[in-house]
């Protein structure tokens, strides 16, 4: 396995920012087309972040209820029902470089989710570069047991970005940290309430892996995130080289810290 740690010298703090991030943008196949952030662990985290360091025309908005989304960073937000949300993107695409979309919601403190239908017709017609879409619910875990047929990915998915978290490991496997223990357990072997370990997160991921139909020309990139110290690091390094040997076709496994400024830890590939 060969792993690769980027940087970069004598720039100054902002550009230096900019060499960083690029390869993250790159490495999760987010620079262009409709990129799903799915699983649990980071997704919001990850796709803001990309959101912010994506050099172009940049969209984000979710297919399933998603937290109001974030003040202070100068995106261009609407809200409206579906039926309304296409020419109200289509008046301001060309002149707004960062769109945040949905739709309105009944649940206090979130926005509901946008069809697939108005994904694709956005996708196709306006002027984005990239569409960063939360295309997955885990309720805040740090891990998420998919039922079958979860997530269910819009067609016009060009890439997905499949997270979960290092920290989850050593934690008990109870509602606290993970979305469906009860699913958990009968996916990766684990009895509720007992304690998570490196290989439960490599089968929870690999299993995920498998889930993915496979579609051409889409991406699937698997994340392992709060990767936020060395122990962690050591740790999710082992868990990527082994999801590698488990799922044929994966070129990658990108370890990332999402409380850093510069998230990328490590790419981890085959």
């Amino acid at each position: 396995m060969r792993s690769d740690r980027r940087s970069a010298r004598g720039l100054s703090d902002t550009v230096l920012d900019r060499v960083r991030a690029s390869p993250l943008i790159d490495l999760l196949g987010a620079r262009r087309g409709v990129v799903c952030f799915v699983g649990a662990g980071g997704k919001k985290s990850t796709l803001y972040h990309l959101a912010g360091a994506h050099p172009g025309r940049v969209a984000v908005t979710s297919t399933v209820h998603i937290p109001y989304f974030p003040a202070g960073r100068g995106w261009h937000e609407l809200i409206e029902r579906d039926e309304h949300l296409y020419a109200a993107l289509s008046s301001v695409a060309r002149s707004e470089r960062r769109v945040a979309f949905a739709t309105p919601s009944d649940k206090q403190g979130r926005w509901a989710g946008v069809s697939p239908g108005l994904l694709e017709r956005v996708a196709r017609d306006l002027a984005f570069d990239a569409i960063l879409v939360k295309a997955d619910g885990a309720r805040a875990r740090l891990l998420k047991a998919p039922l079958p047929g979860e997530p269910a990915l819009p067609p016009v998915t060009s890439s997905v970005v499949l997270l979960a978290s290092a920290a989850a490991v050593g934690m008990p496997s109870t509602e606290a940290y993970v979305h469906r223990p009860g699913r958990l357990s009968r996916l990766v072997g684990i009895n509720t309430g007992g304690l998570i370990e490196p290989r439960h997160l490599v089968a929870l991921i690999a299993s995920q892996c498998r889930g993915f139909s496979a579609v051409p020309g889409r991406r699937l990139t698997p994340v392992i995130n709060m990767v936020d110290d060395l122990k962690r690091e050591r740790m999710a390094r082992a868990v990527a080289e082994q999801v590698l040997s488990e799922v044929s076709g994966l070129e990658r496994v990108v370890l990332t810290s999402m409380m850093r400024s510069q998230p990328l830890v490590a790419v981890v590939e085959r």
